[in-house]
């Protein structure tokens, strides 16, 4: 039984990542305003960010990465059409 692979569209990708930061913003019981003032961005930004409006640069990903204690590529969501190294 082969295993298939979930990857998301180009256009999806700013989606899930704004859906996985929520999610760990809420279960961290943290406002969009705490967030906010920790990584440097407005109120409006995380917002955007979290319904998949706003796209993120990899050192804001960074910023939230440290402040959910995580790693980059936990925020992230694999892409089509990019070699995975398998």
């Amino acid at each position: 039984m082969s295993r298939r692979r979930r990857f998301v569209s180009d256009n999806q990708f700013y989606v899930v990542v704004g859906d996985r930061l929520s999610i760990l913003r809420q279960a961290r019981n943290l406002r969009q305003e705490d967030v906010a003032n920790t990584v440097g961005v407005s109120r409006t930004s995380i917002v955007n960010i979290e319904s998949g409006k706003q796209t993120i640069d990899l050192l804001l990903a960074a910023k939230f990465a440290t402040l959910y204690g995580i790693s980059v590529d936990a925020i992230a969501p694999k892409t089509s059409g990019l070699p995975d190294g398998s």
